[in-house]
């Protein structure tokens, strides 16, 4: 009730979204090319990723400036992140058992593995950023001929299945875009695979 005060006159900082990718080798190639600038947002568009990396090693590697990916992404205070990781454990962790919460001694070491750092992972940024939104992207297929040197590469479905299930136990958003990526037999196009088998042409 009392009366207006004088007028003030104050300089604010634009904001900007920005959004960032975070993960391995397949994760960086995303920010090559052409993929940011036909992007639909208008928001800044970055990369935390290196070649490599898989759901311990983001949190564990000092290698962005003596900060983990982990670290990285969330001094960042992003206002998304797509979390895309799995691809470079896949071929040689069991991923038939219920990964989610349980702990199986006579399992392999996937049981304690990917979904339970992933939902660690997931509770730091949370804890640290908990503004930004967490969109955890399914892994891509593999060509054939990558599937049958590495025979771990078909439990691909079963990795994404359970992480589409953990993104819905912890209030995670599950991004599935894979579909055009895969020919009838659910491998990647030959049209989109790099010589590898695995990663994407530009």
């Amino acid at each position: 009730d009392s009366v207006p005060s004088k007028k003030r006159q104050m300089k604010m900082k634009t904001y900007k979204r920005k959004i960032v990718f975070a993960g391995d080798s397949i994760c960086e190639g995303v920010g090559y090319g052409q993929a940011f600038p036909q992007m639909h947002s208008s928001a800044k568009k970055k990369t935390v990723a290196y070649r490599g990396l898989n759901t311990v090693t983001f949190h564990t590697k000092r290698i962005f400036n003596g900060r983990t990916g982990l670290q990285k992404l969330v001094a960042e205070r992003p206002y998304r992140v797509y979390m895309m990781l799995g691809m470079n454990e896949i071929h040689y962790r069991p991923a038939s058992l219920d990964i989610l919460d349980k702990y199986n001694a006579k399992a392999t070491f996937f049981v304690t593995g990917a979904m339970p750092e992933y939902k660690d992972m997931i509770n730091y940024i949370r804890q640290a950023s908990p503004n930004t939104d967490i969109v955890l992207c399914a892994v891509s297929p593999v060509t054939r001929a990558e599937r049958a040197r590495h025979t771990g590469m078909k439990q691909i479905p079963i990795f994404n299945k359970k992480l589409k299930k953990l993104a819905k136990k912890v209030h995670a958003n599950y991004l599935d875009y894979t579909d055009f990526l895969k020919d009838f037999g659910g491998y990647l196009k030959a049209q989109y695979a790099a010589g590898d088998g695995y990663h994407w042409k530009n």
